[in-house]
């Protein structure tokens, strides 16, 4: 009776432990919706996206986008450097020798 008596306490604190676990795990969904309902008004907001598909496409796009600016850039140093670059080093290098410690 006694070892009975144990085990249904033993059942009730496991599900009372159960019961603990799937309350936090609810509390912690509703954070979770209420974070992501915030990005989607956030992504809508700054970006005009109202859905996870389109903000991927938007960011493929910003993401081209900066590849494209990155290859403009680095051809435009490169006609600077082969323009200047010469004038520029030899002024660099004479500012060098004339500076006094």
């Amino acid at each position: 009776m006694a070892s009975q008596i144990g085990s249904q306490q033993t059942i009730l604190d496991e599900c009372l432990e159960l019961k603990r676990e799937i309350e936090e795990l609810q509390r912690q969904e509703a954070r979770s919706d209420g974070v992501l309902a915030q990005l989607k008004v956030q992504l809508e907001e700054e970006f005009g996206c109202n859905n996870l598909d389109l903000a991927k496409k938007l960011l493929a796009g910003i993401e081209e986008e900066s590849l494209e600016l990155e290859k403009e850039f680095s051809n435009a140093l490169e006609q600077f450097k082969g323009k200047w670059g010469p004038m520029v080093t030899s002024n660099f290098a004479s500012l060098q020798t004339t500076r006094r410690p």
